[in-house]
């Protein structure tokens, strides 16, 4: 229904998360790390569900769920917002 496909790698997503964790986290900084690298992926995915065959990254601004790799510390630790995918989720979602 809504087209596009997507997949969230686990094991990726956690290396990643310790990988680029601040230097002296503690476990539990590292598995919230884990936890907002997998729900960022995901969202990320579902945007390319939700529009299709648009092209949806953003390789200008490692700080947007449009980036297209999670090879960034901010995918884990960082604060994201959107761009450019935005209003066209919301053109084809609704408000």
């Amino acid at each position: 229904m809504l087209g596009g496909n997507g997949a969230v790698g686990f094991d990726l997503v956690a290396l990643n998360a310790i990988r680029y964790a601040p230097a002296g986290a503690s476990r539990q900084t590292i598995v919230d790390g884990i936890g907002r690298g997998v729900g960022r992926v995901a969202v990320h995915e579902f945007a390319h569900q939700i529009l299709g065959t648009a092209d949806m990254h953003d390789t200008a601004d490692p700080e947007s769920y449009e980036f297209p790799s999670p090879e960034r510390p901010s995918q884990y630790y960082g604060d994201l917002h959107w761009t450019d995918a935005w209003p066209l989720m919301q053109k084809r979602l609704g408000p």
